[in-house]
């Protein structure tokens, strides 16, 4: 069982530690390194310690990584305990840490979910979730708990936005230090609910509306967009993430936020490739972002390849290579950059 539990591991994927380790958690990894976890583990429970002592929420939510990842080597049923010890940690936590600790909980219950999910058709459902015994749960308990967590996360959304997630530092790895210090936990949680909701939404679901002045809102500023009546959309997991976007709160325009709902209007909504890029060069030229513009390079390229197939496009894809040419020249090291290589060769094998 200790092997299904391994999304746990996919927590560090979440959060990305920061390498600013004190000599406690330097001496930490040393002991990882060379496989002894016993060890390793008794300087985290001193760490542990300390944190509860001096009432650090932020070390306090970093051990528990670490003792869930080395309770799955050391102890038996890992993933139960780890299950139940989050239960326990958010019920007394204060409220960014709960915050952040729900969105851990829902990450796991999603991915405990995901591994076991054909064991669970066999479940009746319950009338009502009266036992903390996640072992018990059918699928319906499961994704009602998720959902659940993932509100919880927002709960307090005026303390959220008043913390940077710098903050949480040390448990927070941002490649652009910019985007770092400009983002709220609020941002940041956000931005996590957006991604899930995402996943259930049907990129070929039908969405019913035929307006102009619709089609140009949600393609708009953010000032736009939020002033837009979503009444008449009925596909819930599409109005779920629409809702979601309106509610986000940027503290720049142009944003990558912004870019990621305009992605998102066209590919479940709009539909609308043809017309898209001419949208992307007009947001490309608002911003002065050199990692945004990168990124709304890299969506231009993939839609002139997408497009290429058509007769009347044949010269989409070696405009689609020019652009990834422009962004892997871009000596900064992004992940756009990574992808834009990958996709060329793909483009061009």
């Amino acid at each position: 069982m200790k092997n299904i539990f391994t999304f746990l591991l996919l927590f560090i994927f979440c959060f990305g530690f920061s390498q600013d380790f004190d000599r406690n958690w330097d001496r930490v990894i040393q002991l990882e390194n060379e496989g002894k976890i016993n060890s390793a583990n008794e300087i985290v429970q001193k760490i542990q310690s300390k944190a509860t002592k001096n009432k650090d929420e932020v070390q306090l939510i970093k051990t528990f990584f670490y003792k869930s990842k080395y309770m799955l080597t050391l102890e038996e049923d890992a993933q139960r305990k780890i299950i139940y010890d989050l239960q326990n940690k958010i019920a007394i936590a204060p409220i960014t840490s709960k915050a952040i600790l729900n969105l851990i909980y829902a990450r796991c219950l999603k991915s405990y979910l995901d591994w076991n999910r054909n064991n669970f058709y066999k479940r009746t459902k319950l009338d009502s979730i009266d036992s903390k015994d996640f072992i018990t749960w059918n699928i319906n308990d499961f994704e009602n708990q998720i959902d659940n967590a993932y509100l919880n996360t927002l709960k307090d959304e005026e303390v959220l936005k008043k913390t940077p997630v710098k903050d949480f530092e040390p448990i927070f790895d941002f490649f652009s230090i910019d985007t770092f210090n400009a983002t709220s936990l609020y941002d940041y949680l956000i931005q996590a609910n957006i991604d899930y909701y995402t996943q259930k939404a049907n990129k070929w679901g039908i969405v019913n509306f035929n307006n102009l002045e619709y089609t140009k809102a949600l393609l708009g500023s953010n000032q736009e967009f939020r002033t837009l009546k979503l009444d008449s959309i009925q596909n819930k997991p599409i109005l779920k993430v629409l809702n979601l976007y309106q509610k986000a709160d940027p503290k720049t325009s142009p944003s990558e936020i912004e870019l990621d709902r305009l992605l998102f209007c066209n590919n479940y909504i709009i539909k609308k490739n043809e017309n898209f890029i001419s949208v992307l060069n007009k947001f490309q030229n608002k911003s002065k972002d050199a990692f945004l513009i990168q990124k709304i390079q890299f969506e231009k390229a993939k839609l002139y390849a997408e497009l290429a197939s058509k007769e009347k496009y044949k010269d989409y894809n070696s405009k689609a290579v020019t652009i990834l040419d422009s962004i892997i020249s871009i000596q900064n090291k992004s992940n756009t950059s990574k992808n834009a290589q990958v996709f060329k060769d793909e483009i061009t094998a």
